[in-house]
């Protein structure tokens, strides 16, 4: 809570009225004895030399005990104390007064100040009386007003907050428009917001914002507003509120809060990415339990909105950090792995919260979880142990039943929704090792295969390899269980059963779709070497298998995406060869993309071509015509190029390819030089697919053109959009930049300002981010704020690219000069002349250099930079450069020889402004030497040769007439 400030000073004067006419009644004859140590005392407090005022009237009370300015004394001495923050030697001060002076002036003030110190040292009840003693005694004197705000205080602290309002609302009776009366007024709608009495709260909240628009409570009281709202379960207005309180007031200590408060306002509307974005912020906090807090919902809004592997990432963090709010965390990671999915990791993730957390409320969830994950992994009996667990634990009955079902259903190998299988696969479980049990193994476990149900073909599959190794379908089942825990993501076990087929079957027909099933798996895992050592066994032993067309081109997909394109190309042109009905199509398509990434694009238009005409109506050939438009591109064919991609869009105008196609014929148009209709198509793009990823790209290069051809309106709109529609965009940054040279263009610097600020900090280029600095840096200057173009300008000061250093470190140094630290000024402009030394900006550095000197009132340096430039070939710095010199000339003392350096700017440089200008000052300085006459002369020429410059013409013609 805010209060109003106290100062003790302001009190005091009324209350030693008798102190100080004696002090006057004395005047012509000082006072000797304790009336001179009071004096003295009271002289040195009213400056504020509280330990030498302390020791004076300690002096006064020792020698003086009986003096009628006493009561005053000790005051004042308790007084001194408080102002140097020892409220324990203030206390007995205040306390002799109260106690053995109930009848002086003094007396009420004194324990006004003892209600004070013990509100301070948190003595509640002690402050309480106090307070109310004061009001007792003057419930309309002058401290009334103050000791009823301060009893409410207190109160307030107590819990009391009906007796508060009361106290307040004293305060204001007796002050309405005193120094305490705002903060009354919030005090009491704080006060009602703890008697959750909100709607008296807000108006009260309002009407402060209304009577004191500027006051230092408007953040807190807009966080409150923000807070009331919420406990009415207004989310929408508490939003607004806490939206201005991070706009207006972001840099205070209230930003964490009303962050928070913006956070779960969205949460309660469901609003879950605008409250994953608020405790995303929120997570950057300082207060950790705020930021520790945010960061547990930020990863609740990611799993409420289907974002599992995020929300998995987000909640293992927290996990790891082992706080109260871990246990939970973890529970939620695991079900996020679960819905990612990543059942492996999920089931590991459910374990470990189990280990650690076996009395939690959710143990029988997770067990419930676990079991189901180790079903599917074939981890039955651990499975039937967690459900099991949940039926024990779980005091919700329904999920009690669950873990009773799941028992039964592990342990009687049954499935809930086929019941006639379930029937059929009694006779495996029951009767494992008799002939009808393999028979019905082997079938059930196909069954269940080409359902997806992996954990039970595996089982049952297992059931008949382990009981029957020389079943006539052994080797199916051992293909089948590589193929099952393959599609389980089972690596490891995938790729045993599969070797094994290959080993004890060698002459089987399903030996070589181990193998084929081997490559498939080695490729996905990226394991390119030992897919290709088993292609070439599938090649070798098994070449007219069905198998080899699809290993060749899983191993070509892998190489494919390891760009190994001449490798993949060639088994893509095998796969071709081969003419698989079902591979060949994708095969020749993606040994064109082969070519292509080689950049043989000849050879990748011949093999899109060969799509078009062998697959003319199959879904690859849009694809295929893309592609080969892509190619001609590359070919130089960009007509032919743009046919295609015409065709693409004509046969498809709001396609997957649609974007894809109006974006490359883009650029396309623009290779050819062509931007207006480079433009129709990024607009049209714009238009017809905002949802395209391309579109940011769009919307960009639209702002690009529109800004080429002036039209600044325009490439404002298309800049704004990317900003507003594709916040995620890597375009971001720059768009935010372009954005301010627009606002530049439209000569509205304060907007480019927040544009050039935002890519400032953002921009991912370092020319860009440079550059958005200086930009930044130069309208803030221009604004009179170099403070603020410092900070922005220094980051960079050391990294700024080459091309950039030397006009941002030139207006580095212009705003060092600009915020009065000449000697950082000189610092950085040296650094410019030195590192830069050939830079056509060193003439304006030596300039920025002479000021900086000047300013720090080194006028002999100063004198040899100013000189150094007036040789410049920069005209205007070297004008500039010889006017200063004239100034350091003056300032030195030296008004003829200023006058000549003056005369030499209006004589030697074309411009009438900084002529007029010097020639008036050379009259000046005339007129400092005595030398009316030649001041005279000076004053004619700025009236008869510089009278368009009125400024000067009229200061010239008032001097003239004063000299006459």
């Amino acid at each position: 809570m805010l209060h109003p400030p106290v100062s003790y000073q302001k009190l005091i004067p009324a209350l030693l009225l008798l102190g100080l006419c004696t002090a006057f009644a004395h005047a012509q004859a000082p006072a000797t004895g304790p009336d001179q140590a009071f004096d003295l005392a009271n002289g040195l407090f009213d400056q504020e030399h509280w330990e030498a005022a302390l020791q004076s009237y300690e002096q006064f009370i020792k020698a003086a005990p009986q003096h009628a300015n006493l009561p005053f004394a000790l005051l004042r001495a308790g007084d001194c104390d408080y102002n140097l923050k020892q409220l324990d030697k203030a206390l007995p001060y205040y306390r002799r007064v109260v106690n053995e002076f109930p009848n002086s002036e003094a007396f009420v003030e004194a324990l006004y100040r003892t209600g004070d110190v013990y509100f301070h040292q948190d003595k509640l009840q002690e402050a309480l009386k106090a307070y109310q003693g004061v009001l007792a005694k003057a419930p309309k004197g002058p401290l009334a007003s103050r000791a009823s705000y301060w009893l409410g205080e207190t109160q307030f602290r107590l819990g009391q907050f009906a007796e508060a309002i009361a106290s307040y609302e004293n305060s204001l009776t007796l002050s309405p428009d005193g120094e305490y009366a705002p903060y009354a007024s919030y005090s009491i709608a704080l006060a009602k917001l703890k008697l959750k009495q909100n709607k008296d709260a807000i108006i009260r909240l309002e009407a402060i914002l209304q009577k004191y628009p500027k006051h230092t409570l408007q953040p807190e009281v807009l966080f409150r507003l923000g807070e009331a709202h919420y406990a009415a379960a207004d989310y929408p207005a508490a939003i607004s509120r806490y939206q201005q309180v991070l706009k207006e007031y972001g840099g205070t200590t209230l930003a964490p809060f009303a962050q928070s408060g913006l956070a779960w306002s969205y949460w309660n509307l469901e609003k879950y990415p605008e409250a994953l974005a608020a405790f995303q912020q929120l997570q950057k906090s300082s207060d950790k339990a705020l930021a520790s807090e945010a960061a547990l919902r930020a990863a609740d809004c990611l799993f409420l909105m289907n974002k599992f592997a995020e929300a998995a990432t987000a909640y293992g963090a927290i996990a790891k950090l082992q706080t109260a709010a871990s246990p939970n965390a973890a529970f939620w990671q695991a079900m996020s792995l679960e819905r990612k999915p990543d059942k492996p990791a999920a089931m590991k993730a459910f374990q470990e919260f189990l280990t650690a957390n076996p009395s939690h409320e959710r143990f029988a969830e997770a067990s419930l979880h676990l079991a189901a994950l180790q079903v599917e992994t074939n981890q039955l009996e651990a499975a039937e142990k967690s459900y099991q667990a949940v039926a024990k634990q779980a005091k919700d009955p329904d999920l009690a039943m669950q873990g009773r079902y799941g028992a039964a259903w592990t342990a009687y190998q049954r499935t809930k929704s086929e019941p006639a299988l379930a029937a059929i696969e009694t006779i495996a479980d029951e009767q494992p090792t008799t002939a009808l049990g393999a028979q019905v193994a082997y079938q059930t476990g196909k069954l269940r295969l080409a359902r997806n149900d992996y954990s039970r073909a595996i089982q049952l599959l297992s059931a008949l390899v382990e009981h029957h190794p020389q079943d006539p379908n052994a080797a199916e089942a051992l293909y089948l269980l590589g193929t099952a825990y393959d599609k389980a993501g089972n690596a490891a076990k995938a790729e045993e059963f599969c070797k094994r087929a290959l080993e004890q079957f060698p002459q089987s027909e399903f030996a070589a779709d181990a193998a084929g099933t081997l490559v498939g798996m080695y490729a996905r895992s990226n394991k390119v070497a030992d897919a290709k050592a088993v292609l070439d066994t599938l090649v070798k032993k098994y070449p007219s298998s069905k198998a080899v067309a699809p290993a060749r081109y899983a191993l070509a997909e892998a190489l494919f995406a390891a760009k190994d394109y001449t490798a993949a190309a060639d088994l893509y042109a095998a796969v071709v060869a081969a003419k698989s009905a079902e591979l060949a199509p994708y095969a020749q398509y993606s040994l064109g993309a082969c070519r292509f990434g080689l950049g043989d694009y000849k050879a990748a238009s011949e093999a899109f071509r060969a799509v078009l005409t062998t697959s003319a109506t199959s879904s690859l050939a849009p694809l295929a015509k893309f592609q080969l438009a892509l190619s001609l591109g590359k070919l130089g064919q960009a007509q032919e190029s743009l046919k295609l991609l015409d065709e693409v869009l004509a046969a498809a105008p709001t396609g997957d390819l649609a974007d894809d196609a109006l974006i490359e014929s883009a650029w396309v148009y623009m290779d050819l030089k062509q931007p207006l209709e480079a433009l129709g198509r990024f607009e049209k793009l714009l238009a017809t697919m905002p949802k395209s990823p391309h579109a940011p790209q769009a919307a960009f290069r639209v702002g690009e053109l529109r800004y080429d051809q002036g039209n600044y309106p325009a490439a404002r709109a298309a800049y704004e959009k990317l900003l507003a529609d594709y916040p995620k965009s890597d375009l971001v940054d720059e768009a935010s930049y372009k954005l301010g040279w627009t606002l530049l263009k439209q000569d509205q610097p304060a907007e480019a300002l927040k544009r050039f600020t935002t890519a400032a900090e953002g921009a991912s280029d370092i020319s860009v981010g440079a550059d958005a600095r200086y930009q930044a840096g130069a309208i803030l200057l221009r604004q009179n704020q170099p403070a603020e173009a410092v900070k922005l300008l220094e980051p960079v000061q050391a990294t700024a690219p080459a091309e950039l250093a030397p006009r941002l470190l030139l207006l580095l140094g212009q705003s060092y000069l600009a915020a009065k630290e000449p000697a950082k000024a000189a610092a950085v402009f040296q650094e410019v002349v030195t590192k830069y030394k050939d830079d056509a900006l060193v003439p304006r550095a030596l300039l920025g250099l002479g000021r900086a000197q000047k300013a720090d009132k080194k006028y002999d340096e100063a004198s040899t930079t100013f000189t150094r430039v007036t040789g410049a070939k920069d005209a205007q710095a070297a004008m500039e450069a010889q006017f200063e010199l004239a100034e350091t000339r003056r300032l030195q003392g030296d008004p003829r020889g200023a006058a000549m350096e003056y005369l030499k700017v209006a004589i030697l440089y074309n411009d009438a402004e900084w002529a007029a200008r010097s020639q008036y000052a050379a009259g000046v300085c005339y007129e400092q030497a005595q030398a009316i006459e030649d001041a005279v002369k000076a004053y004619k020429v700025v009236v008869e040769r510089y009278k368009e410059q009125t400024e000067w013409a009229t200061k010239a013609q008032e001097r003239l007439k004063a000299l006459e």
